[in-house]
């Protein structure tokens, strides 16, 4: 949702309260009510949807941790091993405040 929308839901919701605190509605008012309601149920249902694919993805990127991580553990690294030191990889700098004692 763009800070619009959020705008406009934000301005439903304070309209939607404002009719909620009448004792007696006309019949535009309640049309506008029926309208809010509608437009409330579809933000409802367009977060759910976000929600879900979000859901997903975070489910898909666990999937590939997992993954990378049994990878790892079935590599033979050792300690000090020059493949995987990070003085020897490429694009990392090691200081003398990163080296271990």
């Amino acid at each position: 949702m763009n800070g619009g929308q959020a705008g406009n839901l934000d301005a439903d919701i304070a309209r939607l309260n404002t009719l909620l605190s009448r004792d007696n509605l006309n019949a535009n008012e309640e049309t506008d009510l029926s309208e809010l309601l509608a437009r409330l149920e579809s933000a409802d249902g367009v977060a759910k949807g976000v929600e879900d694919r979000l859901d997903d993805i975070l489910g898909t990127l666990d999937s590939l941790l997992t993954t990378l991580e049994n990878k790892h553990k079935g590599n033979s690294c050792q300690p000090g091993d020059s493949s995987t030191s990070p003085s020897h990889r490429p694009g990392v700098e090691v200081t003398s405040e990163s080296k271990p004692s």
